[in-house]
């Protein structure tokens, strides 16, 4: 979607909102679920998926919107069952591996936050092995590498 990538998100979500009509239209549905996450509003975001046509669990791009939607309200477990299935149907998807590894980072900094350093750290090892799966498919993926160097930071906050 260009009107996204040039971050024209009002112009999208109103584009999207008129295709979004069409029921049979389920990638408009995630496209515009996914605008409305880009502008902070995840009660819109996920009203929109409801929308979703057909069988919701056996389509990776709402599985992956639906957790992206759980991870950015604290259910990060919700959010991994998700991302897992979705990598389960798309096992070469890059973008469900790095969505992966980013939930399993804010789990690791969400358990930071709250003292329990045990927690943090079985979390950092899981995002750190989901990463590597990732990086075996597409070594030089930049947001892969991106999460790589931020889960080392947290791992090296987080041993000293």
């Amino acid at each position: 979607m260009l009107l996204k990538k040039m971050g024209l998100y009002s112009e999208a979500k109103d584009h999207l909102e008129q295709a979004s009509s069409n029921p049979a239209l389920g990638f408009s549905i995630t496209a515009l679920a996914d605008v409305y996450l880009e502008l902070g509003d995840e009660i819109r975001a996920e009203e929109v998926l409801e929308k979703f046509p057909g069988s919701k669990q056996r389509n990776s791009s709402y599985l992956a919107t639906k957790a992206n939607v759980l991870r950015r309200k604290g259910d990060y477990k919700g959010a991994e069952v998700l991302l897992k299935k979705a990598i389960y149907l798309q096992p070469n998807n890059i973008v469900l591996f790095g969505g992966l590894a980013q939930t399993k980072l804010e789990e690791t900094q969400s358990f930071a936050r709250m003292g329990d350093k045990q927690s943090a750290l079985i979390c950092i090892e899981e995002a750190k092995n989901t990463l590597s799966k990732g990086l075996i498919i597409e070594k030089d993926n930049e947001l892969l590498l991106s999460l790589s160097h931020m889960i080392s930071k947290v791992e090296l906050s987080l041993k000293t």
